[in-house]
């Protein structure tokens, strides 16, 4: 499978979320239709240097929402949610 520079971009985003600590909740990559990236992060510190580290990138994550995520032996840990739409490269006509 052939992946646009976009769904590439989204591949690469979603790898480093993952390295900083986040959980990446959505379809990576993403369909040519939504171009949208969501992951859920640990309220507290791991939190703040993930957000700061993505604008310092240039991203500008939305935080949709806080709640718990449940891991597979039945804990819980309290998360925010956030998401960040990928630009479309948009290309000149003549």
């Amino acid at each position: 499978m052939t992946l646009t520079s976009e769904q590439q971009k989204a591949v690469d985003l979603a790898t480093e979320i993952g390295k900083l600590g986040g959980y990446v909740v959505s379809v990576v990559p993403p369909g040519l239709d939504d171009l949208v990236l969501r992951w859920q992060v640990p309220v507290g510190e791991t939190d703040d240097r993930m957000m700061a580290k993505l604008r310092e990138w240039g991203w500008r994550p939305d935080r949709i929402g806080t709640g718990p995520r449940f891991d597979p032996l039945g804990g819980t840990i309290q998360t925010n949610s956030y998401s960040v739409r990928i630009p479309v490269e948009r290309t000149g006509t003549k």
